[in-house]
């Protein structure tokens, strides 16, 4: 339980920072009646501004307000809050923005709904945000990204037929036969000879073949007078 010296020491200092806050706020009354700290108490609005007073009336010799954290307040512990409101009526004033948990001192009080969550919005939420700066139009648009390389083609290339060299030009087809004469059948065509060589002279190969056989004669003519003058 928080001493009396404290309690008197956090007073003066909440004094002091609604004095010094600039603005002044504004009184509500938790609750109706003469006794609006009670089982669901109602306030008058949903959120608060800095500086604003919330005014608890209660049966002092029943009860009393306790300022606690979250953690205290979900589960109605009273042991250490961090001020202790008493008297029968209290002023607390709202000298920060966020949450405030209140709860009654009777813990069977605080589990049957008398507590209060009060939400103070920061000074600059009064006024809405400026809007973000719009892009201007004179930007040049970013370059477009550069084509991709087309991938090289995976089609096999077929080589050329290779052909052989029996696969030659086929043979001009033969003269064609000469008209039939007046005989009807059409008579059969003389073989070609090869055409004879001639010399130089003009004489063929066949003189040339005597002239041989002339001059054997006559050498042999000469042996045989030969022989036969040395026999003799």
């Amino acid at each position: 339980m928080a001493s009396p010296l404290g309690e008197i020491t956090l007073s003066l200092l909440l004094v002091l920072l609604t004095a010094s806050g600039g603005c002044a706020g504004r009184d509500f009354i938790v609750g109706n009646g003469p006794y609006g700290w009670t089982i669901n108490p109602a306030v008058p609005r949903d959120h608060f501004q800095i500086n604003d007073t919330l005014d608890f009336k209660y049966d002092k010799d029943l009860d009393a307000v306790l300022w606690v954290t979250q953690s205290q307040y979900e589960v109605c512990n009273t042991t250490e809050p961090n001020l202790r409101l008493v008297g029968g009526e209290s002023r607390f004033v709202l000298v920060s923005s966020g949450y405030y948990y209140f709860i009654s001192a009777d813990d069977t009080r605080c589990q049957a709904g008398e507590r209060l969550i009060v939400f103070v919005r920061a000074a600059y939420e009064n006024t809405p945000p400026a809007p973000p700066p719009k892009p201007s139009s004179s930007s040049s648009a970013p370059p477009p990204p550069p084509p991709k390389p087309a991938s090289p083609s995976t089609t096999p290339v077929s080589p050329p037929p290779v052909r052989s060299p029996t696969a030659s030009a086929s043979p001009p087809p033969p003269p064609p036969n000469p008209p039939a004469g007046n005989g009807g059948s059409s008579p059969s065509p003389a073989p070609m000879t090869a055409p004879v060589p001639r010399t130089k002279n003009g004489t063929g190969p066949s003189s040339t073949s005597s002239s041989a056989v002339a001059l054997r004669a006559v050498v042999l003519a000469c042996l045989v007078i030969g022989a036969t003058a040395a026999i003799l």
